[in-house]
């Protein structure tokens, strides 16, 4: 799964406002005496905000997973830059790459 962050925090202020709406349906339902539908609405909003939690932490881990690859991308070009700058052929650049990780 890859991701945004800009996705990412579109999507938690939509289900925040989600939460809010529902909620608000929920205080409305129990000044019309319907309990039931309010207690059905107040769940569903904790159901959906439990939801989304789990989904922010999966998101969350996702961009640090990109976060890391990006790094180690990174580190692999500056090694190989800084061999060659240092007069080394492509096959010990190739040795040292593999010493360091993909």
């Amino acid at each position: 799964m890859s991701v945004s962050l800009d996705a990412a925090s579109e999507n938690q202020r939509v289900v925040e406002e989600c939460v809010a709406h529902m909620t608000m349906l929920a205080r409305a339902a129990k000044l019309l005496g319907q309990m039931s539908l309010a207690g059905d609405l107040r769940e569903m909003a904790l159901e959906l905000d439990e939801s989304a939690a789990a989904v922010s932490k999966a998101v969350m881990e996702d961009l640090h997973s990109q976060f890391l690859e990006a790094e180690q991308s990174s580190k692999n070009m500056l090694a190989a830059s800084l061999l060659s700058c240092v007069g080394a052929d492509s096959k010990d650049i190739k040795a040292a790459m593999e010493r360091t990780g993909p």
